[in-house]
């Protein structure tokens, strides 16, 4: 009678052990890991482009491209910009509108959500459109890239590309001094 109960009590630990296992992948598990969630992935564009157009019948022109970087933790803007002064800085600034009227005016000030000082684009407090100043070189073209901290590209789809007339001195507020709005697109 012992030993019956014995094999009974054995049988059903290694019943309950097996089921409780059952769930436990082995090491070479080769099962096709599940599909993330539609939550979890990015939504809203991928990429900004604006074509700059002439403001204060400047020869500026040009594009701007807005995208993340491949770890997805910067935005990187690439923008190639002709008919500048040779040489030179320009402010290069988002705006808060998208609208290229009256010769960029329309543009608002910078785009600045999260009311901070006008600043450098590396200082702690700036802008989210605070790029710094753009330089030309001895043809009057300004083309690289720089990278910024992440931003929502949906927050800024619409909104205008300034290319200003002088550099920005990264210090004078609201907006830099960097003199008038010579090129002007609007991210789509």
């Amino acid at each position: 009678m012992k030993l019956h109960l014995l094999k009974i009590a054995l049988g059903s630990t290694s019943i309950l052990m097996m089921a409780a296992c059952a769930g436990t992948p082995l090491a070479d598990d080769t099962s096709v890991p599940p599909t993330p969630s539609s939550e979890n992935r990015p939504t809203g564009p991928v990429r900004l482009e604006a074509k700059i157009d002439p403001q204060l019948k400047s020869r500026t022109a040009g594009s701007v491209v807005l995208e993340p970087n491949a770890a997805g933790d910067m935005t990187v803007v690439k923008y190639e910009i002709t008919g500048l002064k040779k040489n030179s800085k320009h402010g290069f600034h988002i705006h808060e509108k998208g609208d290229c009227g009256d010769n960029g005016n329309k543009a608002g000030g910078h785009w600045n959500p999260n009311s901070t000082k006008h600043g450098d684009l590396h200082a702690h407090e700036r802008h989210l459109g605070d790029f710094g100043n753009i330089q030309t070189d001895a043809k009057g073209v300004a083309k690289g890239e720089i990278q910024v901290p992440t931003f929502s590209l949906e927050a800024a789809k619409g909104l205008a590309v300034i290319v200003h007339a002088k550099a920005d001195d990264l210090k004078s507020q609201p907006t830099g001094n960097s003199g008038d709005r010579i090129g002007c697109g609007v991210l789509q």
